[in-house]
Order: structure tokens, then C-alpha cells, then sequence
């Protein structure tokens, strides 16, 4: 048995449930009566119907009722609350019982059986007699019930005889049907029950109201005692409120009690008890709050009142059973929905009730002036357990047993005395286990604080924890927690708690016989970080190295022969080494270790220093000092320490003062520098080595710990002594890191010609390649590439012997095998588009033997393998390194040497240079349009003839040889001979040579109809390539969509008749056997806008790709583009599909060499920003074939883009026709066409004006009508009557009526209305202000909205049909002198 205040009786903290008592069933024989009971009790119903079945034997025994008592005059109770009264309204007496008989209706045996239940009947009433326990009786039926209100007559009258034969009430009878839907009336059953239960608790709380009215106001105690009944009687009437109220005024009933010693535990034992009742009801109606302020102010009351000074523990335990019952009704209520929080949570009350089981603890022990209790075996509920593992109650007293709680020494009627009784008290506590009980309430408050994030109170419990395990003598348990709660407080840095936790994890340590854990204490209580005094650092140094040489170490305040027996256990079965992490430990030691070099190179031994410095104020001795780096890549290398020496920084340290490092002891505050030398070929080229880790050992042979630091490596302190030169530490540069400097074999000196490159030229450059070494190296070979910027602006190729180059943005050339010490020459040629610097690219590559692979294969295995204190997270830290240093892997991108690994045996070496090759402008080209009048023209007319002058001046240093032009014209422009044109060619032109050249011109489509490339292949208009080439004929016909080919088969059928095979003129793409349309579509060229000066008013004929994509495919160039062209009879030719990119505001209007990406200058008209960004019209491609003086053999040529100008449809166009001579007297005639290129119909009057140079014969003056697409000849005979220059008679036309020149103006406004608002010279004209002023007048529609009248329109008319006149007609002609006959 227990005392009252160390634990609440198990009748009161039970749930109050009504008791029902059911009798009659025989669960053992009988399958039918089992699975009754099991529905009965395995029925779910919530807890304010929940019911409690009690299965009563045919023998039970109810308990006795007592005497109704007369009067309580003269009544004094012995105490409060009896201690059976609870148990048995709950357990033993119920208030229901159910008589269960298997009787059927027409049972033949119906009386015999009737007889029986009746008899049984009587027999409980006798049992029960003075008793309110209600009686019922189930008949246990197979057929469909029949209850007693049918029409069945016979259930009827059945039913009425065994009510009155049995002597109850027709409503206690009821009938249990066994069939399928018995769940369903068991559930009926129930509630009925529950009603008779309540009407029963109602019955026994009226007699109890009965007495408490007799009482007086001498009789406190017995009204307490019914007033706790009356709670507690309403609570098995499950009436929670009610019951709350009786609690209430019970407990208030308690404070008119007067508190002595002789019943103070009396009256804390009832108070106890009724707290616990009113807090459990308020957190059951939803009231924590006021269920908490209860429970303060109950302890507030009842903390002083501790009675007896001998039997204080006694009150300790019962405010800890009070803090721990609270406890538990806190977490239930938090189970059923309670939101607590991080200040008001179940812990709290649990660590509560901890700390008073320590006072009761302490108590007892001044009480009794003993020493620790002795050490026994936890229970379960923290009671100390006998040899059989069930609790012990040898020391209890029967003399401490009453029938009434919280009163001691009645029970027997032998008078105690009191000093008595508190021995026998005292004589139970001894056995009591404190320890136990104070382990498990912390394990309850933990587990709470750690659901409500309160883990820095955690860990203080947790310490209290290991701390009573300590005092339990379970010291491995101890040290698990205090291990545990170790690293905590370390990172926390709470050196003084921190001291106490390390000493008490040493102690730990050493009671339990931990080898590793005290190897790690001991180190880390060296450190000035911990408390303590030099004497102790030293008697905990000295019981480490005893550990090293496997002797138990001793302890002034432990003598005990079992614990030295436990050590040299330990020690014996222990198994080296320890390892030791110092980042995680307290500083020991101040390290920085530094390469001696940032970088070496492959087949040098790396060397590192290390300087280090103890902190301790005790001596260490330290053995094996080792260094592992990485690369970060491969696995670590171990480096050992060689030699060592003293540290003196104002000192010069000479070579003899290093000694070799084998054991030495590092001296506290003593600075020392340790030098640690690698193999050679221990890793890889072209890598980055990092310090990995540091490890040094301490101990003996046999036993020994590894201390291994990493983090704390070249730690920088956060501030700095004011004269640094006080540290020797801090004068130390730290190199982290050391660069593999890639050994490269390959040398390459590259040799261009005296003169500089020149635009558009193949230019050949030479590259001696020499191996230096004394190795064979293999697949030699160099790479030329074309940086990214200049792609598509420069071109490579090693092969010129063809008409057809292949050129590409890279080319590749292989030697094989390059034996030692000798050298190898290899030859490309490059072509560039733009002058200026090229830099190209140039790699060196070749094959080689792996040496790392080979000579260090056996050197990495030795040293990472069989080391015993690598890490398993060494990937972690290799991560966290590599994320953490960046500078070393820039430092290693800084190096032109690639390397590659191609297998464990060879590897590949690659080195990048750069081959500057300056190149200078050949030939410059300056574009101007003019009319057959040699007038600057602004603006084209569509099916116009009008002239290409086209100035060069050549720019190359040392002269060049021009051999040819050509001028190739885009599908929209047709190209007519020109007598005026003279064949271009010169030798030894030296810079600054001048010359020009004509080409007479035609556009047969305007700048709205131009056909382009994408418009032919996305099927937008319909083409044909067999259109008229004079003005004479009318439209142009168009082939019917049924007979015409696909767009791509009737291109190439139009443009390869007059092409011989395999000849590509301007094509970018590979030339196939047989040629294709795209070989004539002239590709744009989109040059970067960050490369060069930039691209000028158009742009470059060859185009290697998009760019950015494929750069390495090869491409094919036509090197004689101008004898292609000419064999087909310089017909018309494909698309000049070509993109102009304008880099500045000002657009040169006709550019020449603007591949070679630069802007073209300007020569007047010049546009703004706005205006070059609209579409400009390309007339085609003009070649000039060239080569230089010095080398005619190397033909070039350059390609100029020729953009053209505006072209509009005009209103009328006029064609004028001369004999080729002319001579004096000689008749001759005058042919002018008008045509009407409009859709409507033009009628005109013709008048050709007097003059003196010329008589006439015929109509001077005619009416014409000319119908839409139609043309008229006007025919005139002129007889000249003079020699030399003479002024033509001047063509006046008018219209005839006002209607038609309107229908004409408007046609004309709608064909050229959306040109006119384009005015702006296109780029390539040259006009100068009096040449702008002869041709300002625009033969463009007229904007009504400029008209003032009829009468200006027509004005307006008349001017622009005389601008066309002016424009087209000849205003001289040469005639000659009569000839002699």
C-alpha cells in the first residue's frame, strides 16, 4: 500500500459511469449469452450516455445496508470520507440489475420456467432489501418479438401473469430478440437502462438530502461527507453540472474546517481530492480557464499547511501529486481539443511536480538525517518493485490503515501514539524511490515542451534528467543525456553551464568505464574556455594519459575496487583509435597551415607549413601530424609531417634548427612551424589542391585519439590586436590553395607575309609546330576557329586548288605523330569581309601518356585507404569546401591548357592562342543613280531606264591588278547594254587609283509590287520568267494557274537553262551535281552589332550560316563569279536576298564594300534615323576580280551590295526612239510610245512645237487615245536644216477633257499614293541642290487634300504630264554634216 499524499486513489480519478448489473447470462457455456454481453459492452455511445456492465454471478453477494440512523445529536464521525464508499457505488453495488431467462412465449414449460424467474426474482429483492437498485427482466427470445400491448392474446396474458407472479412493474419487462438486428436493440435495451440508473441515483441523492437536513452545525465534517456524496452520486447520474455545484460547496465547506496537525492530512487528502473532481468537471464543460485558476488558488490555500516538521516530505508529496494529477487532466483535455499554449501547457505542471518529489526527497533525508536511499528497482508508477518485480509491501504498516483517507492508526482500535506513527512513516518513505518517480514526471515534462517548441527548457530538463540518473547509480544513462545535451550547450556557448555539464559528463564517463567519452572530456576540459584551476587541468591530463597506457585512472572523491575492475575491462576489449573532431570541440590549439607556393607544377614535390600553437596551459604531446588535400574531384591525399621547429617571426629560422618530427611536446603558448612535404605526380594537371583536413594523433600505441580540425583551419579573428606584431599568428599569409600548373609539349610560331591582309582576299598564313620535349606525342594536330563575334564576317579554308572553296568558320588539320625535338609545318588560308585586327583562335592538341595515372596510382591507394580517420561525410565536406572557395577555380580558368581524360591510360592536351592578322580595305566603292539626261535621280519610275555610275578608288598599300567587273541585277531589275560602258581593267594600280564604270538600268516591278524570296516561296505572287524586255508590248502575260509549275521546279527551270552544272555564282550553300535555284539567291548577312566599327548601308554577299548555329559546317564559295554570269548572256538573274543593317543616323545612299563592315560615306540626300529604317530595295550585286601585283596568280574577288532607291508607278510612261545618225537635209523620223501603264483610259492631245533647226511634214498636232495597258506611237518626219548640236522641237501633251485628267490623277494617285509618303532618297544617289531643284518634280499622285480647286488640280496636272515630258524626252541631238558624194 501507499500513503494518502503520495497518490490519488484509483476510485477517484475513474470516470464516473452508472453501474448496471447483468445477471442470468452464462458467457462460459452459452454462445448466445456471450455474444450479448460482448454487444453490451463493445457498444459505442458518447460519454454522457456511456454505462458501466458489471456480469453478476448466480452467487453474488451484495453489501449489507446499514441502519437507517434516527438522529446525528449525538453522532461524531471518525472521519470524512470512508475509503470503500467510492468503490462500491462503482464497483459493487449497482443500480440496475437485469435478470436475463430464455423463455419463449409458447414455451411448453412456461410455468415451471415462470416459476424459476419469479423465485430468482425474489431473491435479489431480499438481497437488495433498504437498497434503490432497480430490478428488470429480459426474456431471451428466437421468434419476432411480441410485446405485451399486442393483439397476440397469449403474450399478452403471459406477460401479465410473470409481472405480477414476479412482482414488478409491466415497464421492467422486456424481450431480447436473437436475430440479425440485435445491435439495434441492445441500443434500445440501454437507454432504458440508463433511465432506471437515473431514477435509481435520483432515489439515493433524496435519502442523502434526507439526513444532511438533520444535520447541525456541529456536524462540518458530516456535511462535507454528503455533500461530496451528492457530487459524487450526480456524476454517476452522469450530471456534470450539478455535480460541479455539490464539488463546489463541499470544497467550500472545507475552509470553515479549523487546520491542525493531528488532520491536516485529512483535510489536504479531501481537499485534494475535491480539486481534483472541480477541475476535471470544469475542463469537461469547456472552462480551462477557470479550471487553472482553481487548481493556483487550491495550492495557494493548502502550500503552507504542511503539518507535522517530522513528516514534512509528506506534504511535498502531496503537492507533487497534486501538479502531477493536474498534469494529466491537462493533456486529456488537450486530446479532446484544447488549444494550449507555450505559457500554459501540461509540462509545466509535470516539471512542477518533479521539483517537490526532489524537496520530498530532501526532506526525508534531513528528517531522518540519513544518506541516500538505497537503490532498488523502479516500478511503473515509480513505487519501488520486490524481487518478483511486483511492488513490496513488507514495510507497510497495517497500524498505518483506517477506514477513512488521509487518518492513520484506527483501524486496529490499538492506540498509537504519534511518534509511532511517524517512525512507521518514515520506515515506508525509506523505500520509496525518488529517483525513479522524479525520472518519469521529467520524461513527461519533456515530451511536452518538446510539442510546444520550448526546447531551450528542454534541455535544462534533460540535465535533471541525467543528473537523477546519476544520483540512481545508472550512470550509462547519464551519459547518453549528458553527451547529448553536451553539443548543445557547446554551440550555445554558455561556457559556464557549459563546465558544469562537461564535468558532470566526465564524471559520467568514469563511473560508467567509457573509454571514448572520456578520452573526448578530458581533451575538451583542457581547453581555457572551461573553469576550472591549473591543478585540476593537470589531474585531468594525467588520468588521460593513464587511459593511453591502459591504466585505470583514480578519482580523489571514487574508491571503489568494482569500478577499477570495470576500467581494465574497458580498456582491455577497447579497440584504437578515437577519433576526435576539434571543429566541434572547444578551442585547443591555434592553426594555420599555408602552401609554400600558389602554384607548382606536376612533377615538383608540394610543400606546406604548418604553424601551430597550443591555448592550454598544460603541455601536450602530439605524434603523427598528417595533411589531407583534394582537389575536389578525386579522392584526398594524406601528406605527413616531416620536420618541425620553433616559431620565431623576427627571427630568421635557418635549415639546421628543423628538427624530425617523431613526438614532441607542444609547450603552452609556444608557437611552432611543422613542414609537410607530398610525392610528386600525386595529382591531376590543371587542378586546384585544397586543405582538406588536419590530423595529428595523441597517445600511445596501442591507444591512441585522433584529433582531426578543418573548419577551424586559418581562422581570422574578428578584431585584431592594435600592433600585430605582438601575434606571431597573425603575420602569417595563408596560401588555401595551390594551382597544378598543366605541362603543354607543343610550341607553335605562326609566320604571315610582309604585307597586310586585304578584304576579300584568300591570304595565307603559316604555323610551325614544335615538340621541345623529350617525349613521342601523338594525334598532333591544330584548330583554327573564328571567334564568335566575327562569324559570318570571316572565313577559313586550307584548299584553293578548285573553282570551288570550301569555306568554313573552323578547319581542322592533323599532323599524326610528332617525334622529340623536331617540328612539323602546316598552312591555311583566311578571307575576311571587314578589316582591321583578326583574331583568330588556335588550338594545339595532342596525345600523351597519363603520368598522375601511372606513378601515383599506388601513392593515392596507400594514403586515403588505410587511413583509419576518414570520415564517413567526408562527400559532405568535400561539398561544403567547394561551395564555400571560389577564387581557386577562377584562378584555374586563367590558364589556356584544357585537359582531357580520355581513358586511365591517355590523356588529351589542349592549349589556346590567339593569331592577330591585320587586314586593310582593297578596293573602296561609291554608288550614284542618274537619269538618261544625266540628272541625279531621287526616284525611280517603274519600266525607266536609268544609269548605275559606280567610282572606286583602291585602298590597298602595295596596289592590285583589276582583271574584270560585273554587275549581277536582282529579279526585279533588268540590266541593258550600254554603248557608254567601257571594259574596266588595270595593272599595278597603286593607292589612290581612281576609275569608274556605267550600267544602264530597268526596273520592271515599283517598290510596292518588289518580288522578294520569301514572296516567291510562300506563293504571294506569281511569277514568270519570260516577260518582254521592251516597252513597245503591252502587259505582261501571265501563265494560268493550271499550267503553271511549282514555284521551285519553275525557278530552277527558268534560271539552270542558262547555267552550265556545278557552277554556283553567289551561292552560301554546298553546290549540288546538278545546281538549284537558291545557288542565285543572295543570302543576308547578320553581322553582330558589337563587332568592328560596325555594318555600313548593306551588307555582304557571302554567308556562311545563321548566326550562332553550325558554325562548323562547311561551306562551298564560287571564286569565278564573274565568268559564270557572263555565259548566261547576263540575263536576269535570282533574288538578291540581302538585309541591311544601319549603325548610325546617317545612311550612306549607295553602299560599296559594305562587307567588309564598315559604313559607307555619304554623298548628299542624307536621311535621318527614322527614314534608314525603312525597307531599302537591293538593284543587285556588283563583282570586281582583282589580285594583287605581287601575285597574279591568287585571283580574288569582291562582292559589293547595290541598294536601290525608291520606284513608283508612273501616270504615263514616254518613250523616245532617234535613228542612230543624223545628217543635214536627210529626212528622219521621231518616234515617242505612250504608254498608259494605269487601268484607265487616257486621251491626250499631242503638239510638237515649232523650231528653227527643223522643218516638219505631216500632223503636228494629234488627238490620242490610249487604252489601259495599251501603247500609242506618235510619228513625226523632221527634215534638219542645220549641223552640230541642235535643240529637238519640244513635245507638248495636255488632256483632253477635265474628267479624264481627273480619272488619270486619281488612278495615278492610287498606283503611287503609298509611295509618296516614302519620299526620302533612297541610299546610293548622289544630288546636290541644283541638280534636287531640276528634278523636285514628282510625277506622283497629288494629295486632294493640297488642292485648292479645280482649277489648281488641273494646274497641278498639267505641270506634273510636262515634268514627264522634261524627264523623257531628248532636249538635243547631234546631226551631221550632208555627206560628198
Amino acid at each position: 500500500m501507499t500513503l494518502d499524499s503520495s497518490v490519488l486513489p484509483s476510485e477517484l480519478v475513474t470516470t464516473a459511469q452508472p453501474l448496471v448489473g447483468l445477471s442470468g447470462l452464462d458467457v462460459q457455456r452459452n454462445a448466445t449469452h456471450k455474444t450479448i454481453w460482448d454487444a453490451f459492452n463493445n457498444s459505442k455511445k458518447p460519454e454522457s450516455e456511456s454505462i458501466q456492465y458489471k456480469l453478476l454471478p448466480a452467487n453474488y453477494e451484495f453489501p449489507v445496508s446499514k441502519p437507517t440512523r434516527q438522529s446525528y445529536e449525538w453522532y461524531q464521525p471518525k472521519g470524512i470520507l470512508k475509503r470503500n464508499w467510492m468503490l462500491k457505488h462503482l464497483h459493487v453495488l449497482p443500480a440496475v440489475v437485469v435478470l436475463f431467462q430464455d423463455l419463449e412465449w409458447n414455451d411448453p414449460q412456461w410455468s415451471e420456467k415462470q416459476r424459476d424467474c419469479a423465485s430468482i426474482i425474489q431473491s435479489l429483492k431480499h438481497s437488495l432489501q433498504g437498497r434503490h437498485t432497480r430490478l428488470a427482466v429480459v426474456l431471451l427470445q428466437k421468434g419476432a418479438a411480441l410485446p405485451p400491448q399486442s393483439d397476440d392474446l397469449l403474450a399478452s396474458e403471459r406477460a401479465a401473469h410473470l409481472t405480477n407472479n414476479c412482482d414488478i412493474n409491466a415497464k421492467m419487462l422486456f424481450v431480447l430478440t436473437h436475430n440479425d438486428h440485435l445491435m439495434g436493440q441492445i441500443l434500445r435495451l440501454q437507454s432504458a437502462f440508463l433511465e432506471l440508473a437515473q431514477s435509481c441515483y435520483t432515489q439515493i441523492m433524496k435519502q442523502i438530502r434526507s439526513h444532511k437536513d438533520q444535520l447541525t452545525e456541529n456536524h462540518k465534517m458530516l456535511k462535507i461527507r454528503h455533500l461530496f456524496k451528492l457530487g459524487f452520486i450526480s456524476e454517476l447520474k452522469l450530471d456534470q453540472l450539478n455535480a460541479l455545484k455539490h464539488y463546489r460547496q463541499t470544497y467550500a465547506n472545507l475552509d470553515e474546517l479549523r487546520i491542525v496537525d493531528t488532520n491536516c492530512l485529512e483535510i489536504k487528502t479531501i481537499a485534494g481530492f475535491v480539486n481534483y473532481k472541480i477541475c476535471r468537471l470544469y475542463f469537461k464543460v469547456n472552462a480551462p480557464k477557470d479550471s487553472i485558476s482553481h487548481f493556483k488558488t487550491h495550492i495557494n490555500k493548502y502550500r503552507s499547511r504542511a503539518g507535522f516538521k517530522e513528516l514534512v516530505f509528506e506534504h511535498w508529496a502531496w503537492l507533487s501529486v497534486q501538479y502531477s494529477a493536474f498534469g494529466e487532466l491537462f493533456c486529456e483535455a488537450v486530446k479532446n481539443g484544447l488549444a494550449p499554449l507555450q505559457t500554459q501547457h501540461p509540462g509545466i505542471y509535470f516539471h512542477k511536480a518533479a521539483e517537490y518529489i526532489g524537496k520530498r526527497k530532501e526532506a526525508f533525508m534531513q528528517c531522518t538525517a540519513l544518506g541516500p536511499p538505497p537503490t532498488t528497482t523502479i516500478g511503473g508508477d515509480g513505487q519501488p518493485a520486490g524481487p518478483d518485480g511486483k511492488q513490496s509491501t513488507t514495510n507497510a504498516n497495517s497500524a498505518l490503515y483506517s477506514d477513512y483517507f488521509g487518518i492513520r492508526g484506527t483501524k486496529t482500535g490499538e492506540p498509537v501514539s504519534e511518534q509511532q506513527i511517524i517512525c512507521l512513516v518514515q520506515e515506508m518513505e525509506k523505500s520509496y524511490n525518488h529517483s525513479a518517480a522524479i525520472i518519469i514526471l521529467l520524461g513527461q515534462a519533456m515530451a511536452q515542451y518538446k510539442v510546444y517548441k520550448c526546447l531551450r527548457f528542454r534541455k535544462k530538463l534533460a540535465i535533471d534528467m541525467a543528473e537523477e540518473y546519476l544520483k540512481s547509480g545508472d550512470h550509462s544513462k547519464a551519459l547518453t543525456l549528458y553527451s547529448l545535451m553536451l553539443s548543445d550547450y557547446r554551440v550555445d556557448k554558455w561556457y559556464t553551464i557549459f563546465t558544469e555539464v562537461l564535468l558532470k559528463t566526465l564524471r559520467s564517463a568514469y563511473l560508467s568505464a567509457s573509454v571514448p567519452h572520456f578520452v573526448e572530456c578530458s581533451i575538451e576540459a583542457l581547453s581555457p574556455r572551461i573553469a576550472m584551476e591549473k591543478a585540476e587541468r593537470i589531474l585531468i591530463l594525467e588520468n588521460l594519459w593513464k587511459v593511453f597506457h591502459n591504466v585505470s585512472p583514480v578519482s580523489s572523491s571514487q574508491i571503489a575496487p568494482e569500478l577499477s575492475a570495470s576500467w581494465q575491462t574497458a580498456l582491455t576489449t577497447f579497440s584504437s583509435p578515437i577519433k576526435l573532431d576539434l571543429d566541434r570541440l572547444n578551442d585547443l590549439l591555434e592553426c594555420k597551415i599555408t602552401f609554400d607556393q600558389r602554384q607548382i607544377k606536376n612533377d615538383e614535390k608540394l610543400c606546406l607549413r604548418l604553424y601551430i600553437r597550443s591555448i592550454v596551459d598544460v603541455p601536450l604531446k602530439l605524434k603523427n601530424f598528417s595533411v589531407l588535400l583534394t582537389d575536389l574531384k578525386s579522392n584526398a591525399v594524406r601528406v605527413p609531417a616531416i620536420q618541425y621547429c620553433e616559431y620565431d617571426p623576427n627571427e630568421q629560422p635557418a635549415k639546421d634548427d628543423l628538427k624530425p618530427i617523431e613526438e614532441f611536446i607542444l609547450e603552452p603558448h609556444k608557437c611552432y612551424r611543422i613542414v609537410f612535404v607530398g610525392e610528386r605526380y600525386q595529382f591531376m594537371e590543371n587542378v586546384d589542391v585544397h586543405i582538406f583536413r588536419l590530423e595529428v594523433q595523441m597517445g600511445s600505441e596501442r591507444t591512441y585519439a585522433v584529433l582531426s580540425m578543418r573548419e577551424k583551419l586559418n581562422i581570422q579573428k574578428g578584431f585584431k590586436n592594435y600592433n600585430p606584431h605582438r601575434d606571431c599568428m597573425e603575420q602569417i599569409a595563408v596560401i588555401s590553395s595551390c594551382y597544378i600548373i598543366p605541362t603543354f609539349h607543343l610550341g607553335s610560331q605562326t609566320k604571315q607575309n610582309s604585307q597586310p591582309m586585304l578584304t576579300n582576299e584568300f591570304y595565307r598564313i603559316t604555323t610551325k609546330i614544335m615538340n621541345n620535349s623529350d617525349l613521342c606525342l601523338q594525334n598532333v594536330g591544330v584548330s583554327i576557329s573564328v571567334p564568335q563575334n566575327l562569324r559570318n564576317n570571316v572565313f577559313l579554308t586550307t584548299d584553293l586548288s578548285g573553282p570551288l572553296q570550301k569555306i568554313s568558320s573552323q578547319v581542322q588539320i592533323d599532323i599524326g605523330e610528332l617525334q622529340m625535338q623536331s617540328t612539323s609545318s602546316v598552312s591555311y588560308y583566311v578571307t575576311s569581309l571587314i578589316e582591321g585586327n583578326i583574331e583568330l583562335r588556335q588550338r594545339l592538341y595532342y596525345q600523351t601518356e597519363n603520368l598522375h595515372q601511372t606513378k601515383a596510382a599506388a601513392v593515392l591507394a596507400s594514403s586515403v585507404t588505410d587511413s583509419p580517420s576518414t570520415p564517413n561525410s567526408e562527400k559532405e565536406d568535400l561539398a561544403k569546401l567547394l561551395a564555400s572557395d571560389r577564387t581557386g577555380q577562377k584562378y584555374t580558368n586563367s590558364h589556356n591548357v584544357k585537359i582531357e581524360y580520355l581513358n586511365e591510360e591517355q590523356v588529351r592536351k589542349i592549349k589556346e592562342d590567339t593569331v592577330v592578322v591585320p587586314c586593310v580595305e582593297e578596293i573602296k566603292l561609291i554608288g550614284r543613280f542618274y537619269t538618261l539626261s544625266r540628272q541625279p535621280l531621287a526616284r525611280a519610275y517603274k519600266s525607266e531606264d536609268f544609269l548605275l555610275r559606280v567610282n572606286m578608288e583602291v585602298k590597298a598599300p602595295n596596289g592590285v591588278d583589276v582583271l574584270g567587273t560585273q554587275f549581277i541585277s536582282d529579279h526585279n531589275i533588268i540590266e541593258k547594254p550600254y554603248k557608254g560602258q567601257q571594259r574596266i581593267s588595270g595593272t599595278k594600280l597603286r593607292l589612290g587609283t581612281r576609275f569608274e564604270d556605267l550600267r544602264l538600268l530597268n526596273s520592271i516591278n515599283c517598290s510596292r509590287d518588289w518580288i522578294t524570296q520569301n514572296d516567291y516561296l510562300n506563293n504571294d505572287v506569281q511569277l514568270t520568267f519570260s516577260r518582254s524586255r521592251t516597252p513597245d508590248h503591252g502587259a505582261q502575260q501571265v501563265p494560268s494557274s493550271s499550267n503553271r509549275l511549282p514555284p521551285d521546279d519553275q525557278f530552277n527551270r527558268s534560271l539552270l537553262a542558262k547555267l552550265p552544272t556545278n557552277a554556283t555564282i553567289i551561292g552560301t550553300a554546298m553546290t549540288s551535281s546538278t545546281g538549284s535555284a537558291d545557288d542565285f539567291k543572295v543570302k543576308p548577312l547578320n553581322t553582330s552589332s558589337g563587332s568592328g566599327s560596325g555594318a555600313g548601308g548593306g551588307d555582304s554577299l557571302l554567308l556562311v550560316e545563321e548566326f550562332g548555329k553550325s558554325i562548323t559546317k562547311m561551306k562551298n564559295i564560287y571564286n569565278h563569279t564573274i565568268d559564270c554570269v557572263q555565259l548566261t548572256n547576263n540575263e536576269r538573274n535570282g533574288f538578291v536576298n540581302a538585309a541591311l543593317c544601319a549603325v548610325s543616323p546617317v545612311v550612306a545612299p549607295v553602299a560599296g564594300g559594305v562587307s567588309k563592315g564598315r559604313p559607307s560615306e555619304s554623298t548628299g540626300n542624307d536621311v535621318s534615323g527614322g527614314a534608314a529604317r525603312e525597307k531599302v530595295l537591293i538593284f543587285g550585286v556588283y563583282c570586281i576580280r582583282w589580285c594583287r601585283s605581287s601575285s597574279p596568280s591568287m585571283v580574288n574577288e569582291s562582292k559589293f551590295v547595290i541598294n536601290g532607291i525608291e520606284v513608283i508607278d508612273p501616270p504615263l510612261n514616254i518613250y523616245c526612239y532617234l535613228e542612230e545618225k543624223m545628217y543635214v537635209r536627210v529626212p528622219m523620223t521621231l518616234r515617242v510610245t505612250l504608254r498608259n501603264p494605269t487601268r484607265k483610259i487616257i486621251q491626250l492631245q499631242a503638239l510638237l512645237n515649232s523650231s528653227d533647226s527643223f522643218m516638219f511634214s505631216g500632223h503636228r498636232q494629234l488627238n490620242v487615245t490610249i487604252f489601259a495597258f495599251s501603247s500609242y506611237d506618235l510619228l513625226f518626219n523632221l527634215y534638219p536644216l542645220k549641223a552640230g548640236w541642235q535643240p529637238l522641237p519640244e513635245l507638248q501633251l495636255d488632256y483632253v477633257s477635265q474628267a479624264a485628267a481627273t480619272a488619270t490623277a486619281a488612278a495615278t494617285s492610287i498606283n503611287s499614293g503609298p509611295q509618296s509618303g516614302k519620299g526620302t532618297p533612297i541610299p546610293g544617289v548622289m544630288v546636290n541642290s541644283s541638280d534636287a531643284a531640276t528634278s523636285n518634280t514628282q510625277p506622283s499622285g497629288v494629295d486632294s487634300s493640297d488642292s485648292t480647286g479645280s482649277d489648281g488640280l488641273e494646274a497641278k496636272r498639267k505641270a506634273e504630264l510636262d515634268s514627264l515630258v522634261k524627264r523623257w524626252m531628248p532636249k538635243m541631238v547631234f546631226i551631221h554634216p550632208p555627206t560628198r558624194k
